[in-house]
């Protein structure tokens, strides 16, 4: 009888070490009932169980083998795992912490459960755990990849660098941490050592579309534009649903004015992923670049609907509602961006154009004096205050706000001109026709 249980375990390990997880449990289960207190039969028949989704049965075999023998660890172990895979991940750790209790030898346990704190963001622990797991063990190539991820996750790139050195050292031709060292290269604007990672890991697969996005991305700040676009046209090749890269394209081709092939990649991530409020309001940006402002307004419309807290989305439409002159409209978007977002300059700037366009001049300078409490340094809000100084007859308070726009953008025609008239208001011919002069050769170099 004891052969027969034995046959069944060994076939029922074999089984389930082939992932025929059916005939594992039918062995495991002919094994148990020769030999009731055969415990690998039951560790065997729980992890089949819980990979075929049953894991209140795994639970059963798990506890019915712990009964037996409290002191096993490989059980607890395996009890860990399917409560990781049922989210119980308090229970999880509980019994990781058990293996470290009867096994603190064994780097398992120290391992497992540095995964679940990983996994929970508990960096701290995690990193703690797979300290204690790499020197038990200094070739478990895993923990030194996890401790990685958590070192990146703190910001702590240099030592995730070290890391993902050992990595490579262990396993040479492992092109995940190449990609991996080149995106902590790239946090720490380290980019020629960051593309040498990254180039290095195209080479070992040239077919891993993450690898070519965030090459995309280095290249992107490093204003190599050409080279982004065709790393991010390669991720979309070869994985054709990479949201992030059409996002990521959809951002460079609008930032070279290229509005109508962006328009395309905003479009092609949301029928992706129609629920990120993010990608309507760039879309509508770009909208917005090409002077489409009704469908611009029906993209931050839907930005709000996903994200009703989105201050950006209103501001950016209460001034298209002011560009189409809809000023109630305008109004309303703008009142509503403030009381999200009451620090945020630019929207005073969008309400203050609005109350300026319905008579409402005191109300306008009031929110310009207070974008320029929050940011003195914004050309737009200095050149429209200035404006309507001009206009007021106090072109001394225009001329001071005139010649804060030209230190902030001295190639702006317009502000020129209108310091000039300030110059002749004040009876300052000589500025004044210098300015004019000024603005002339800039309108003309336009």
């Amino acid at each position: 009888m004891k052969n027969d249980a034995d046959f069944y375990s060994k076939r029922a390990f074999d089984n389930m070490s082939r992932e025929n997880y059916k005939a594992a449990i039918a062995d495991a289960t002919n094994a148990i009932k020769l030999n009731p207190k055969d415990i690998i039969s039951y560790d065997v028949r729980g992890i089949s169980y819980a990979e075929l989704g049953q894991f209140n049965l795994a639970l059963t075999d798990f506890d019915k083998a712990i009964a037996i023998t409290p002191k096993f660890d490989w059980t607890y172990v395996n009890r860990g795992r399917v409560f990781v895979m049922m989210n119980e991940y308090r229970a999880a750790i509980k019994d990781y912490s058990k293996v470290i209790q009867l096994n603190p030898k064994a780097s398992s346990g120290y391992f497992c459960r540095g995964d679940v704190y990983k996994f929970l963001e508990d960096f701290e622990s995690a990193i703690k755990d797979f300290s204690k797991t790499i020197q038990l063990d200094p070739d478990v190539l895993l923990a030194y990849n996890n401790r990685a991820f958590c070192y990146a996750r703190r910001g702590e790139f240099k030592l995730a660098i070290q890391d993902l050195d050992k990595c490579i050292e262990l396993e040479p031709d492992k092109f995940e941490a190449y990609i991996n060292r080149g995106n902590c290269y790239a946090k720490l604007e380290q980019y020629d050592l960051a593309l040498e990672s990254l180039n290095t890991a195209v080479e070992l697969n040239p077919n891993f579309a993450t690898a070519y996005f965030i090459r995309g991305a280095i290249y992107g700040d490093l204003g190599q534009y050409d080279s982004a676009i065709q790393d991010y046209s390669k991720a979309v090749e070869l994985e054709p649903n990479y949201i992030n890269a059409y996002n990521s394209r959809a951002n460079l081709y609008g930032q070279l004015g290229q509005y109508d092939s962006a328009i395309q990649d905003y479009s092609k991530a949301i029928e992706l992923d129609p629920n990120d409020s993010e990608t309507y309001y760039n879309r509508g940006c770009a909208y917005d670049n090409l002077g489409q402002y009704e469908r611009a307004i029906d993209d931050y419309t839907k930005a709000i609907e996903l994200d009703p807290n989105f201050a950006s989305a209103y501001n950016n439409r209460g001034w298209d509602y002011y560009l189409l002159e809809n000023y109630d409209a305008a109004l309303a978007d703008a009142n509503k961006a403030l009381e999200l977002d009451p620090n945020e300059c630019a929207i005073y700037d969008t309400r203050a154009c609005v109350y300026l366009s319905i008579g409402k001049i005191p109300e306008a300078l009031a929110d310009l004096d207070k974008a320029v409490e929050l940011d003195p340094n914004q050309f737009h809000t200095h050149s429209i205050r200035g404006c309507i100084y001009l206009e007021l007859g106090k072109p001394s308070e225009a001329l001071a706000d005139f010649n804060k726009a030209i230190e902030l953008n001295p190639n702006d025609a317009a502000i020129y001109f209108n310091r000039g008239r300030c110059f002749q208001a004040l009876g300052d011919e000589e500025n004044a026709r210098a300015d004019f002069i000024r603005a002339y050769e800039l309108s003309d170099e336009d």
